[in-house]
């Protein structure tokens, strides 16, 4: 490739970000790296591209081959040493690691939590679905099914979409969109419903299986891009995505919604679960979660991870406007009086924590209560839609 076409690659990429079409610059400069893998330039600009977005270790890889080019000036290093100062002051979280006494603690904890839930649905008379019953299924289930299924905010976010999906109608065919570890619709398909699970990346599915060959079920699992929705027109009742939409970088969010709403039959419910906060905001976050955006990429190098936080404003203009939507309810819930799920996502271990986490969903019924205002909202907050597509 030529000087004259990297420049031409350049002037693109520059005219997309002068649009503010990010997702163009990255593919601009990343297609043009891959058919000139040697230019230091385009090295240059894509490094200071993930810089400027705070993608440290993304910035790193490319500012260091740019140095083993020769072409780096003393800027770059600058800029590189300033990455490595980042990068260093990223905690490194082990979240693999479970010991057998962490699963004999949940045990002993578990018949305590169902009984709590189960007087918690006498006095609510929550009948359409069964928290407790759901929960039950969890004991003998894997440390990481349990992490996602009684995480603080999952109990509110189980009980939005059971009780809009179909899952007791048989012959109803529901979605779950980025299921990970969530083993709820290998629940949901035991009662009737045709459910199929579709998620970027494959590193639940071996977890969920095991579940269903142990305590039935009939869930399928299918690793797919939610912007592009292997599936036909109008061909489910139902799709849930439960805090997954707002890991799509850029405009994928807004894409993902219109591939849901053209999936949907006419009259078919999303369920939809994001991250809420009284301001928008969008960050990326260099931690070793495990997140399946990068379709097939099962072992990424680079741990990152997106996160977009809605606010009341965004939730409406880039989910619930997405398309010809029929809101049936929307809003946020949060825990503003007693930040119960900041408190529980800390990374220092502690004894207490240690306790009360086989709880969260007991808390989170007690204490994560619908936001009446959204000025006020705590960044441990969940923003919610349920949609319908129109007759």
């Amino acid at each position: 490739m030529t000087n004259q076409n990297i420049q031409s690659i350049l002037e693109q990429a520059q005219q997309y970000a002068d649009e503010g079409n990010l997702q163009l610059v990255e593919q601009t400069l990343n297609d043009g790296l891959a058919h000139n893998p040697a230019s230091a330039e385009l090295m240059g600009h894509l490094g200071y591209f993930y810089y400027q977005q705070k993608r440290w270790r993304r910035a790193e890889v490319l500012l260091k081959a740019m140095t083993k080019t020769g072409d780096a000036d003393e800027n770059a290093q600058q800029l590189l040493h300033e990455i490595q100062k980042h990068i260093l002051s990223c905690p490194r979280v082990n979240f693999t690691t479970h010991t057998s006494a962490h699963n004999t603690y949940y045990a002993l904890a578990f018949p305590f939590l169902i009984l709590s839930l189960k007087l918690c649905e006498l006095f609510t008379k929550q009948s359409y679905f069964s928290l407790s019953r759901f929960i039950n299924t969890l004991k003998p289930a894997p440390a990481k099914t349990q992490q996602a299924c009684l995480a603080y905010h999952k109990a509110r976010e189980i009980l939005i979409a059971s009780n809009a999906m179909p899952f007791q109608q048989r012959g109803a065919r529901i979605l779950d969109l980025g299921a990970g570890n969530n083993s709820l619709p290998v629940y949901w398909s035991r009662f009737g419903a045709e459910v199929i699970a579709l998620d970027g990346s494959m590193y639940g599915f071996p977890s969920l299986r095991g579940i269903q060959h142990r305590d039935g079920g009939s869930a399928q699992f299918i690793c797919g891009d939610v912007t592009r929705l292997p599936f036909c027109d109008s061909s489910f009742n139902g799709v849930s995505a439960l805090c997954m939409i707002e890991h799509l970088p850029y405009d994928a969010d807004k894409t993902a919604m219109r591939e849901i709403y053209r999936i949907l039959k006419p009259g078919g419910v999303a369920a939809i679960t994001v991250e809420g906060n009284r301001e928008h905001f969008e960050e990326w976050i260099e931690l070793p979660y495990e997140i399946g955006f990068q379709i097939g990429n099962e072992h990424q190098q680079i741990e990152e991870l997106f996160c977009r936080n809605y606010s009341e404003k965004t939730l409406n203009e880039r989910l619930i406007q997405s398309a010809e939507w029929e809101t049936l309810s929307s809003g946020f819930y949060d825990d503003c009086c007693i930040p119960f799920r900041n408190y529980f996502n800390r990374l220092q271990p502690s004894i207490s924590r240690a306790v009360m986490r086989p709880f969260q969903p007991l808390l989170s019924l007690m204490f994560y209560r619908l936001a009446q205002k959204t000025d006020t909202l705590s960044p441990s907050s969940i923003g919610f839609a349920v949609l319908r597509k129109p007759l």
